[in-house]
């Protein structure tokens, strides 16, 4: 199983308001299919969906699911103190 965890962060960080899993996977899809590389579409997609499932369900994950059913978004403030998070970029 691939580590698409970056590619997921770094997408839902452009995207504030959240992205549906279809939207995500395709990005990862993108990002990761080169002339020398080949990734399975279908694989990309199972394997974005069971990070995103899986982080969302924990209380304190930065990833959380919207309103909307597939939408997934980061989560802008810590939940147990309400601060703002750190992003530092390099």
């Amino acid at each position: 199983m691939a580590d698409y965890s970056k590619d997921i962060i770094n997408v839902l960080e452009q995207f504030p308001e959240g992205l549906p899993i279809r939207a995500i996977a395709k990005y990862v899809y993108n990002k990761k299919n080169s002339f020398f590389d080949k990734a399975d579409l279908e694989e990309v997609k199972k394997n974005v969906t069971n990070f995103l499932v899986s982080r969302s369900r924990s209380r304190n994950s930065s990833i959380v699911r919207t309103e909307k059913r597939g939408v997934y978004k980061l989560e802008r403030r810590v939940p147990k103190t309400g601060e703002q998070p750190l992003n530092l970029k390099f």
